[in-house]
């Protein structure tokens, strides 16, 4: 099981020219929106292919990390995702296609979320 304090190690080194990450993994949600907020940039620089190894690094995280470290990966990984894209006037679609099945679900569960059609954040098949 991948844990809070194994998250950046397997993260950072997927993402070209990481930001600095202050208190970097003590603060895992905060560490999680300021890189959704590079990835966000990258696709705004044309550069979403480079982005494979970090979304792979995603599902990882849903898949194999323990109960804090899935909430981090839908919460502070793909629901910053979300956040920062809208507000930056990005279509989130574009990260479609880079999700695994996974995270794919539960991105739909945020989406089904805010849309007010769940209660909860739930993955959807």
């Amino acid at each position: 099981m991948i844990t809070y304090a194994e998250v950046l190690d397997l993260v950072l080194p997927t993402l070209p020219d990481p930001p600095e990450l202050d208190d970097a993994g003590e603060l895992p949600y905060l560490d999680a929106s300021t890189l959704a907020v590079h990835v966000v940039d990258l696709v705004r620089a044309g550069r979403s292919d480079v982005l494979g190894p970090f979304f792979a690094a995603v599902e990882r995280l849903h898949l194999e990390g323990d109960g804090d470290v899935t909430t981090l990966a839908t919460i502070g990984y793909l629901e910053s995702l979300q956040n920062y894209a809208g507000h930056a006037g990005l279509d989130t679609s574009v990260f479609l296609p880079l999700l695994g099945p996974e995270s794919a679900r539960w991105w739909r569960g945020l989406d089904a979320f805010w849309a007010g059609e769940a209660p909860a954040v739930l993955p959807v098949d």
